[in-house]
């Protein structure tokens, strides 16, 4: 690979923040306050610590297997067999990670502001675009990202700020009514939508430097911050009826108001919303040739095509959203435990090795 065509970790990280920061802003906050109402933020910050330990693993494992592609490490030190049976898991939760942003995102666009379109249309208009942003490769998206996550973020704080006047903080207490036990499923929650940073290892070839133990900290905490904000924010404004709403951080941006005569500012969100999930998309589809390491063009084209089929026909199967929440629930319960297990795998393979080129040393 051609240097000029390598990455920074800070735009690897930005590309990140974008992607994956989506779900802790948005997807999982109904997941938070179902399950433990005023208590998801003290779980939330709960996870900290505990993610920050976690953080070292990978470190760990890219400190270790330095600029060589995952999957190819694998094979190399392990075997084919582990290097397909790795790609395939991974393939598996890129195309569940796709498949959720987009039904996630589509749902959202029919309810808010495009009730007549059909539902197939917008998911092959925002599918095509995330196509055509994958074939340009990881390089672009990264690009791209650099200039979508600033707007993001100052739409961020405009929004925060702009209804702090609608927010009693006092309504995110009493704490633990019911117990410890709703904050800890707060955790696990949190603590599988936060573990998706371990995608970076799937990139690691890509980038200039070795990735530092301080970008990986410095991440996990923005990941928390990024869902401590709209948490609490829906809490402080609308109480115990922020668990009843669907889309909490959305709702709140229907509360600004710039002025007396200005209103309706939450096309703002639209902004904020479809830049990470054009991102998250995009850079599930790349990553997919990634993990088999294909680098015939012909042959990546066809592979990130099949999976945008793949999640198209997905859309056409009838879903309910109430079903869709339900297999959210579990799909994040579940990927907290095999997250888990994953990065211990790897970390304990890593280590082996290690321990075998010191013994031979």
């Amino acid at each position: 690979m051609l240097q000029t065509d390598k990455i920074s970790p800070m735009q690897l990280f930005m590309m990140l923040i974008l992607a994956i920061g989506l779900v802790q802003h948005v997807t999982i906050i109904p997941l938070l306050l179902q399950a433990s109402q005023k208590d998801a933020w003290v779980g939330v910050l709960l996870t900290l610590p505990l993610m920050l330990v976690w953080a070292l693993l990978p470190w760990y494992i890219v400190k270790h297997t330095g600029h060589t592609a995952l999957m190819e490490w694998i094979g190399d030190h392990v075997g084919t067999v582990a290097a397909k049976c790795m790609a395939s898991v991974v393939s598996l939760f890129l195309l569940c990670s796709a498949f959720i942003t987009l039904k996630e995102t589509i749902t959202w666009i029919q309810v808010t502001f495009l009730p007549q379109t059909p539902l197939l249309v917008t998911s092959i208009v925002l599918l095509a675009l995330c196509f055509y942003a994958a074939t340009k490769g990881i390089k672009s998206l990264v690009i791209t990202s650099g200039i979508l996550l600033p707007f993001v973020l100052l739409f961020g704080y405009f929004v925060m700020g702009a209804n702090f006047e609608f927010k009693r903080y006092t309504l995110i207490f009493p704490l633990f009514e019911n117990g410890l036990l709703p904050a800890l499923k707060t955790s696990v929650y949190m603590g599988g939508s936060v573990m998706e940073l371990l995608v970076f290892l799937l990139m690691q070839h890509h980038v200039k430097k070795r990735v530092k133990r301080s970008h990986l900290l410095i991440t996990v905490a923005l990941f928390v911050c990024l869902t401590l904000g709209p948490l609490m924010g829906s809490l402080a404004a609308f109480g115990m009826e922020a668990p009843l709403l669907r889309y909490p951080s959305y709702e709140q941006w229907r509360l600004v108001t710039v002025g007396k005569y200005i209103s309706h500012v939450d096309f703002l969100s639209i902004y904020q919303w479809l830049a990470g999930a054009f991102i998250r998309i995009s850079l599930a589809i790349v990553l997919l040739p990634e993990v088999w390491q294909i680098k015939a063009r012909p042959v990546k084209n066809g592979l990130m095509l099949g999976m945008v089929g793949v999640l198209l026909a997905l859309m056409a199967a009838p879903l309910s959203d109430i079903s869709f929440l339900a297999y959210l629930s579990v799909y994040y319960k579940l990927s907290f435990w095999l997250l888990l297990l994953f990065s211990l795998i790897l970390f304990m393979l890593v280590y082996n090795q290690v321990r075998r080129g010191a013994k031979k040393r």
